[in-house]
């Protein structure tokens, strides 16, 4: 089924290279001979990092912390095991303050980190790392409004060397967040598997940003670091899902340049595609939205967050948009609702909507959703979110979805299965929006998700999904979703290996009705 923001972080199998300007493993070259040898090491880095290693390599590096002091044998090897993870913790903290400080080189912090003897599990390693940033990190401000100073300046010139999305854009980064970059590019290049390290990376970024009190600075430098590597990857994916998580929290007028953070290292995040056209004679192109719905979709809601706010710090934010990404002011009177109706259409028409059961490759996975339908739907998911529960329930719900599945539900064959299926599980995504879980748009939904269970094909599993996320342990439905729920094993149990691995799944959501 289509998963939830936070945990779908790096599933998709597609990747944007337009980034790096090569594919991974293929980094543009460029001699390093023009960097110090603080800078200097044996990677082959793309150019752009390295244009932006030369910019820096000569600002002050920052003052020794005391937490240097005191601990000679830190810089000593050490043995990385599960047993010892503060110990992990303390040398790679330690020796990062080192290299940040000026006391050793980019390439003798990379040398200690390929000790075989310190590199027995380098997801571990990666985690110290980000948590040294966001802990231990504390970039002058100065500096980086420095760096942003710079970058309106030089965006002045239009020549392609200076272009926001030209693939050889240095990315305004400090010094000490190049050299972490490179870091993680190591690591990422000594890790067969780049995707599960920086998914791994990312979840420590979630676990620690998102739930705990880190000061601004360090989540802007962070979020720096990480769109540097996913840029050398070419995973724009992974960093659209981000800023819609970050889109999510409370953030202050003055929050929202953790964005801007974002499209200053890698504008194609939030670009305009200059080659595909979005909007014509005052409406959407669906053939353009296919290629950059959920950039769009972003790009909708924070223009009207950003419209919505007062004082100086929102028009500035919307001037590096519109210069880094191409933003235009989209000629449409009700931007939100067209935009709506345009993914509904595509849902219901593009090819590229499917569900894969992938029994051959995969059987003990459950049918998955296309790239293409999975972003389709969290963009939905996003402007639900945006807009609030009325109007979900009363355009979303009772306009487009509602009448949808009514029609499939009287005359299956009228409505594509992979449509369906979208359209159910977006119920029960949104579903939690509703102030009153007890009103009776949500009964009416509980009552047809019930009715659809009985259908054969793939819209069975969504029905009983949704149903489970409208139907709370004290839900008036409880009791009957229960008994559903229980029926719905006993299928499973006749299916293939994934079936079996759905009866483990739910079994653990059975725990919420006890």
């Amino acid at each position: 089924s289509i998963g939830t923001i936070s945990t779908s972080i790096g599933t998709s199998s597609t990747n944007c290279s337009n980034g790096s300007g090569s594919s991974y493993g293929q980094p543009l070259p460029l001699p390093q001979q023009q960097l110090a040898e603080c800078m200097q090491c044996s990677l082959s880095l793309p150019s752009w990092l390295v244009k932006s290693m030369a910019t820096v390599q000569t600002a002050e590096p920052p003052a020794p912390s005391r937490c240097l002091s005191g601990r000679k044998a830190a810089h000593k090897n050490v043995i990385f095991n599960r047993q010892g993870k503060q110990k992990v913790f303390d040398y790679v903290k330690h020796n990062l303050e080192r290299m940040v400080c000026g006391f050793i080189t980019l390439s003798s912090t990379i040398s200690m980190f390929s000790n075989p003897n310190n590199l027995s599990c380098p997801v571990q390693m990666a985690k110290a790392v980000t948590q040294f940033i966001l802990k231990s990190y504390f970039p002058k401000i100065e500096e980086v409004v420095g760096l942003f100073k710079n970058l309106q300046e030089t965006a002045k010139d239009h020549s392609h060397a200076v272009d926001p999305l030209s693939p050889t854009f240095p990315p305004p980064l400090l010094r000490a967040e190049c050299q972490m970059v490179a870091l993680f590019i190591h690591m990422c290049q000594m890790n067969p598997k780049m995707t599960t390290l920086l998914t791994e990376i990312t979840k420590e970024f979630y676990q620690t940003a998102l739930t705990q009190d880190i000061r601004f600075h360090q989540l802007l430098a962070f979020c720096r670091i990480l769109t540097a590597v996913c840029r050398f990857q070419g995973d724009v994916e992974r960093l659209q899902f981000l800023c819609s998580d970050l889109l999510r929290k409370p953030l202050k007028p003055s929050e929202f340049h953790v964005f801007t953070a974002i499209v200053s290292v890698w504008p194609m995040v939030l670009a305009r595609l200059p080659d595909v056209p979005l909007v014509e004679e005052k409406r959407i192109v669906s053939q353009g939205l296919e290629q950059q719905s959920i950039s769009f979709t972003l790009e909708v809601i924070l223009t009207a967050i950003l419209k919505s706010q007062t004082g100086s710090t929102p028009i500035q934010i919307m001037k590096h948009f519109k210069r880094l990404c191409n933003w235009k002011q989209p000629p449409i009177q009700n931007p939100v609702d067209e935009l709506t109706k345009v993914i509904i259409d595509l849902l219901k028409t593009s090819t590229h909507v499917c569900i894969d059961q992938q029994i051959g490759q995969f059987p003990w996975r459950r049918p998955q959703p296309s790239v293409m339908a999975f972003h389709l739907v969290h963009c939905l998911r996003l402007l639900s979110w945006h807009q609030g529960w009325a109007w979900t329930n009363d355009v979303l719900i009772r306009s487009h979805l509602w009448p949808t599945l009514q029609q499939w539900n009287n005359k299956s064959e009228s409505i594509r299965e992979a449509t369906v299926v979208c359209i159910i599980r977006l119920i029960g995504f949104i579903s939690g929006l509703a102030v009153d879980q007890q009103s009776i748009s949500i009964i009416q939904l509980q009552k047809l998700l019930i009715s659809l269970i009985e259908k054969a094909g793939k819209a069975k599993e969504a029905s009983v999904d949704s149903l489970l996320d409208l139907c709370p342990s004290g839900n008036s439905k409880a009791k009957e979703v229960k008994a559903l729920l229980f029926r719905w094993m006993d299928i499973l149990r006749g299916h293939a290996v994934w079936g079996f691995s759905l009866i483990d799944e739910y079994q653990r959501r059975l725990c919420q009705y006890q």
